[in-house]
């Protein structure tokens, strides 16, 4: 499968509707860096992502995010560089979200991929 130019192959619904990563996944825990406008105030918090996909991550946040809220996030890739993206909120469990990336660059998508596999080689 290529990832790098067929994002719907690598993806699948979930019987909750949710798109859901497949093939991909580390569940190492990073720091992220979150911040978002709503209502023209800026806010800023910190976080723990976990369960990392091509598609998205796993983020515990004592920030209040909200289900369909586009935030950004930045981080530094366990075996790579520091990345910033866009990201969808797509669920939300008490301070606990699934988050999309929206758009990645070609060259995001493949660094996190890289760190995907290669956190699964060390399982």
């Amino acid at each position: 499968m290529d990832f790098s130019t067929d994002r719907s192959a690598s993806t699948q619904i979930n019987k909750t509707g949710r798109r859901a990563s497949i093939g991909v996944g580390a569940s190492v825990e990073i720091r992220v860096s979150i911040s978002l406008t709503r209502q023209a105030r800026r806010y800023s918090y910190s976080g723990v992502a976990h369960d990392i996909s091509e598609g998205g991550l796993r983020l515990f946040s004592t920030g209040d995010l909200f289900e369909g809220e586009t935030i950004s996030i930045h981080f530094a890739l366990p075996y790579g560089r520091r990345v910033l993206l866009q990201g969808l909120v797509r669920s939300r469990d008490r301070h606990e979200y699934g988050v999309e990336y929206l758009d990645p660059s070609p060259a995001d998508r493949e660094e996190i991929i890289r760190n995907c596999r290669a956190q699964a080689l060390l399982k």
